[in-house]
């Protein structure tokens, strides 16, 4: 039967897994691919990639169409508002091998034309997300050549062909893409496979949502019963799904796939996860668990057939769902042995208020984590004890350099110009011009969104290089696109001093009268490192100082009522340091230490233990194109999110204002079979 078919709820019979799993062999040689897990933190389930040692040494790089850190629009000046409703689909496109003369449908074309069938389905169901299974690389391929630039995709083509299988594809007219990883969960015999989780943002309204693609194994004569893998991902997923939606309960999240389950899936997916189904159902744990999947059914003269869902689409309870829709017709048929599913999608924005109404980051120049943990700085001890922290953060992927990295904390950018969305500056001292100047266009900051906006800012600093940032946001900023003019100056107050002593007594003073955001720069230890060494008792010397100098400020901030209680203290440095110098490829130079501290930051927590799409990276220093850690360069649209403003225009880090530093999540994740040893032999 083929047509379209609308969704209904129907009861399963008061059993789990009564919708028997589609028998079919998939491609016999397709290599299982490694889990590329890494440690987030012990017991947590993300994916991450393999990282390099070397300073600026990229990641094996995403696909060339889908950066896994995409750069904030420059049209992104408005906060998300109002609804947003967009369609998305699943699709099973049935893997190339299958079809082949050895596979087990030799009857059917090619994958590669049936490709062609398949567009041509996706062009009448128009949704514009898509999450694909099955789809082997010569259908990827196809895929590309037969839309051009119309969708971006993630992961996109990889060695793994499972992991080009579940490519997540989106309208590029209508989506970009802000950060991307993958998690993995078992496929045939217990064995892991990576699956993409993307963030996307709608280009329109600006609202962001997660999503999620998967294919969990079937039971297939020639494999086995893979219902154990099966139950075990669904756990991991569900697993996954809870912890984004406590870390991040602002952005929804969605959940597409061929589950190769119906009530086995929709069951345990809802009773372990905060989603429901697009297509329908119902589950009610209490006071008796009382079970509806939803089903299909389509009515002919001969009578109704009803149809169980195992290929699925689910949302958190922030998405309405409506218009569910199974298709089966020619070009479906032709392209592929599943119906095409979709729903339209609808996210009322609410955005959840912080309370927080200043942010000072302090930017302590030339302190690495290692110095840090040697000096026996007490205050910034109990700063990490009282928020959010971790000492293996870094900074820029191109540049260890005090002032590249200053700069690519107000503007959220990189170095390099190299590939785009670079501010340019690469040298260690201001060279009299501004940061516009090296870019070949203008670089937007944290003091652009804020000032527009209009709300106030401030700029403290002891570095002499800090006259780059005063000229280029003060004297030259652009003009203000957002609301009412308030002017090409996107610095409220400007303290430039010879001395980390004259700083903070400056920012002190004017504790009273904070503005919504300030950088604070102190030069002590880069001072000490250059000219005693970054091992040398001088050097640990200077970082008490500054522990010193960080809990004056944080006193003044405390001693105001208006302030104490909304004010976000962000610390971290620009640089660390090894020898005599901030450059280097060492850890030391590039691993820096990053801490949260005030109103609403959980006490005691590691970021990347808050951030479950963030890599802890290892002993290197990635690139940018995937798999992302805490970085300095950070500071920028965390305190524009904080201050609930939009992302810094042309930002690449933190563009998606993920950066989760308020919620703690509601329960861990189990701990990943895939990372231990059994698993890797």
């Amino acid at each position: 039967m083929s047509g379209r078919l609308t969704a209904t709820s129907q009861r399963s019979g008061g059993t789990w897994g009564s919708g028997a799993p589609r028998r079919r062999r998939t491609l016999a040689d397709m290599r299982l691919g490694a889990s590329i897990l890494t440690r987030l933190l012990p017991g947590l389930v993300a994916g991450a990639t393999a990282l390099t040692a070397a300073i600026g040494a990229a990641t094996p790089a995403a696909a060339a169409d889908s950066p896994a850190v995409g750069p904030a629009a420059a049209t992104s000046l408005t906060a998300p508002s109002g609804s947003t409703t967009f369609r998305i689909a699943t699709f099973n496109v049935l893997g190339n091998s299958h079809t082949t003369a050895s596979g087990d449908e030799p009857d059917r074309p090619s994958g590669t034309k049936r490709m062609a069938y398949a567009v041509q389905a996706l062009a009448e169901a128009s949704p514009s997300i898509i999450g694909f299974q099955e789809m082997e690389s010569v259908q990827y391929e196809a895929l590309k050549q037969l839309t051009g630039a119309t969708y971006g995709t993630y992961p996109g083509p990889d060695p793994d062909q499972l992991v080009v299988a579940n490519n997540i594809a989106w309208r590029s007219d209508t989506w970009r893409l802000l950060s991307a990883t993958t998690f993995s969960a078992p496929y045939f015999y217990g064995k892991f496979s990576r699956r993409p989780l993307v963030l996307l943002q709608n280009i329109h309204t600006g609202q962001r949502v997660y999503v999620m693609n998967t294919h969990n194994p079937a039971t297939l004569a020639s494999r086995g019963d893979a219902t154990a893998y099966r139950n075990q991902a669904v756990q991991i997923e569900a697993a996954l799904i809870t912890r984004l939606r406590s870390t991040h309960p602002d952005i929804p999240v969605l959940f597409t796939g061929d589950m190769n389950d119906w009530s086995n899936f929709y069951c345990p997916i809802t009773a372990q996860a905060p989603v429901h189904a697009a297509y329908g159902g119902s589950h009610v744990l209490a006071p008796a668990d009382q079970c509806n999947p939803p089903t299909f059914s389509a009515t002919s003269a001969t009578g109704t057939t009803t149809y169980k869902p195992i290929d699925w689409i689910v949302g958190s309870p922030d998405v309405s769902f409506s218009g569910a829709t199974r298709l089966k017709d020619d070009a479906v048929s032709t392209a592929s042995d599943h119906p095409l599913y979709w729903a339209d999608a609808t996210v009322d924005t609410a955005p959840a208020p912080t309370g927080v109404r200043h942010v000072v980051a302090i930017d302590l120049e030339g302190l690495s984590s290692a110095g840090l943990a040697k000096s026996g700085a007490r205050f910034l001890g109990r700063l990490r004890a009282g928020g959010a922290s971790t000492l293996d953060a870094r900074t820029e992927p191109d540049s260890t350099r005090v002032l590249p990295n200053a700069l690519g904390m107000l503007s959220g950018r990189k170095v390099l110009k190299a590939g785009g969305n670079g501010h340019g500056v690469k040298g260690s001292h201001d060279d009299g011009r501004t940061v516009a100047s090296h870019a070949g266009g203008y670089v937007a900051s944290a003091y652009d969104v804020v000032h527009d906006f209009g709300h106030s800012t401030a700029l403290y600093s002891s570095d002499p290089d800090a006259r780059m940032i005063q000229r280029t946001w003060a004297r030259h900023g652009a003009r203000d696109r957002v609301g009412a003019a308030n002017g090409r100056n996107k610095l409220s107050k400007v303290r430039l001093a010879s001395s980390d002593e004259a700083t903070t007594k400056a920012f002190a003073s004017a504790a009273g009268h904070l503005k919504a955001f300030s950088l604070v720069q102190l030069t002590g230890a880069v001072r000490a490192g250059e000219r005693s060494g970054w091992s040398s008792a001088a050097y640990r010397k200077a970082v008490k100082a500054l522990d010193h100098r960080v809990k004056r400020i944080v006193h003044a901030i405390q001693a105001h009522p208006a302030t104490a209680a909304s004010t976000v203290v962000v610390i971290t440095a620009s640089a660390g340091g090894h020898g005599h110098s901030t450059t280097g490829s060492r850890p030391a130079n590039y691993r820096v230490p990053f801490i949260v501290w005030g109103h609403g930051v959980p006490a005691g927590t590691d970021l990347y233990a808050l951030n479950p799409s963030l890599l802890a990276p290892g002993a290197g220093n990635p690139g940018i194109t995937v798999g992302q850690p805490v970085r300095n360069a950070m500071v920028g649209n965390l305190a524009t999110s904080l201050l609930g403003l939009p992302a810094i225009r042309g930002s690449i880090f933190d563009s998606g204002q993920d950066l989760n530093v308020l919620h703690t999540p509601q329960a861990a994740l189990a701990p990943d079979p895939a990372n231990q040893p059994s698993a890797r032999r």
